[in-house]
């Protein structure tokens, strides 16, 4: 079921550390994963209702139906499933590079 959006998270992983390895440059990579995980906790956070007061949430609550709140809470599940492998890829490269200027 949640196969598919962590595939596409892989995809975009791959291809934002294959672009920052053919330009020999990973802050490209980091830019890219950075977007993609930044963008869907955005976007979750809009449709979970974060962003907003509690009775802004109540009475969204109120208006919508059973049917409409599973509709966006598996959109909510994909978007996040899609930023996992970009969450991963972007720690790795971070602390790649954060260790390569420390000096212990």
């Amino acid at each position: 079921m949640l196969k598919l959006p962590f595939l596409i998270g892989l995809v975009i992983a791959i291809v934002a550390n294959l672009i920052g390895f053919l330009l020999n440059d990973y802050n490209i990579t980091l830019k890219i994963t950075g977007f993609v995980v930044g963008g869907s906790f955005i976007i979750s956070g809009i449709l979970n209702g974060t962003f907003i007061s509690g009775d802004r949430y109540k009475a969204n609550l109120i208006g919508e139906t059973k049917d409409d709140r599973d509709k966006k809470m598996k959109i909510i599940k994909y978007v996040l499933f899609i930023s996992i492998p970009n969450i991963i890829i972007f720690i790795i490269i971070f602390a790649l590079k954060i260790k390569k200027y420390v000096y212990i």
